[in-house]
């Protein structure tokens, strides 16, 4: 089947990123701003940025010249498919590579295509490069059963649950933790009188090694909240938004917080048994919770998983675990390696040993335990937050 490519809306996307970078390469060498006074003084820098701009601007281009001159086509067949896109060319999959088809769902509105594939993450499809909805529907139904054919109705079942729970589904839960942790940061400037939290106001909710010794429970859910410098938080925040959605949509929010909320309960045990730290602070731990609990989904379920879930592959994952403990180690200072060992760990065994079921049949259906866990710990972590405030 060949489908014809939207050469219209491919021309009328590159001449507006060209005419965006041409706004903002004005903006940063002619405006009055560190940037500009920075390259006044340091010439070779602005004639190597000044050059790198004009090549991108060669590139796209070239790319507009390659939509008109090739004719770009749409193709599917029982062996692979042929996906233009406006920037980055022709891309072709082989059938046998490509594990899902999904939409791509955005308002209320199928925006594009998500294809797992296998082995490289996903691939996005945007919609626009299709000429009109039906050329989009045809191409959808096309694939799907190609793709369909290579299944077994086992794991098809499975793909359709997370799927519709991928659309249907909110991230209540992560948005609410996100917002919670961004307005304690805020609050500790405020307390603090200061562009960055005190260091006396901090020690009143971190965790200490004499919690226990001195009755200070409420420090083990108090420290959760707070962080040190803005890209402390700033990194959280990043892998929550990653992580927290799509396993929410999968688990369904009571799951997400307990994981989260336990992995932080252990991740502060962990520092005070080991750590030569004497005071923690931040959701750190809790926050690689969520990475114990992804690769544990790897691990467990991964041929069950399209690519709406399958955001990263095996070796892109280990790359960002790596990166992120690199960017800890020169973005910040003072990193409690322990508390984030405890967090990865205590994310992985709940998971590991969660009843969902050897082909995720149970995915969206917590225990009794399960419901009433995630309501004691809701529960101690706003107490704890709370009696903090109060202090």
């Amino acid at each position: 089947m060949e489908l014809e490519f939207n050469i219209k809306k491919a021309t009328h996307s590159i001449f507006s990123t060209m005419c965006l970078s041409f706004f903002l390469l004005f903006l940063i060498l002619f405006s009055n701003n560190k940037v500009s006074r920075f390259f006044e003084t340091q010439i070779f820098f602005e004639v190597y940025f000044v050059l790198s701009f004009l090549l991108i601007q060669f590139i796209l281009l070239f790319r507009l010249y390659t939509c008109h001159k090739k004719k770009m086509k749409i193709e599917v067949s029982e062996a692979s498919i042929s996906i233009p896109n406006i920037f980055l060319g022709v891309k072709s999959y082989s059938i046998e590579n490509v594990d899902s088809v999904e939409f791509l769902r955005g308002m209320n509105k199928n925006l594009g295509l998500v294809l797992g594939i296998k082995n490289r993450s996903r691939y996005l499809v945007d919609k626009s490069i299709f000429v009109n909805d039906k050329d989009f529907e045809k191409f959808f139904n096309v694939l799907q059963k190609e793709v369909n054919k290579k299944h077994n109705e086992e794991v098809l079942g499975v793909f359709e649950v997370l799927a519709k729970g991928q659309v249907n589904k909110k991230s209540t839960s992560t948005n609410i933790l996100a917002l919670v942790l961004i307005t304690c940061y805020l609050f500790s400037l405020v307390a603090s009188a200061n562009s960055s939290p005190s260091e006396e106001f901090l020690l009143f909710a971190a965790n200490t090694k004499e919690i226990f010794l001195n009755l200070e429970i409420y420090r083990i859910f108090s420290s959760f909240w707070f962080h040190t410098r803005p890209n402390h938080l700033i990194l959280n925040i990043l892998v929550l938004g990653l992580l927290g959605q799509c396993l929410e949509k999968v688990f369904s929010s009571i799951r997400l917080i307990n994981i989260v909320f336990i992995s932080g309960i252990i991740s502060v045990l962990t520092s005070n048994q080991f750590s030569s730290f004497d005071a923690s602070i931040g959701s750190s731990g809790g926050i690689f919770g969520l990475w114990g609990a992804y690769v544990c989904l790897k691990y467990k379920y991964g041929k069950y998983l399209p690519g709406s879930i399958n955001v990263l592959p095996n070796g892109r994952l280990v790359f960002l675990l790596i990166g992120e403990l690199l960017l800890e180690i020169f973005w910040l200072t003072s990193v409690d390696y322990y508390s984030h060992i405890g967090g990865f760990i205590a994310g992985f065994v709940y998971l590991y040993f969660a009843p969902l079921g050897p082909k995720l049949e149970y995915v969206d259906q917590p225990t009794l335990i399960e419901k009433n866990l995630s309501v004691i710990l809701v529960s101690s972590y706003s107490a704890g937050l709370v009696y903090f405030l109060f202090l």
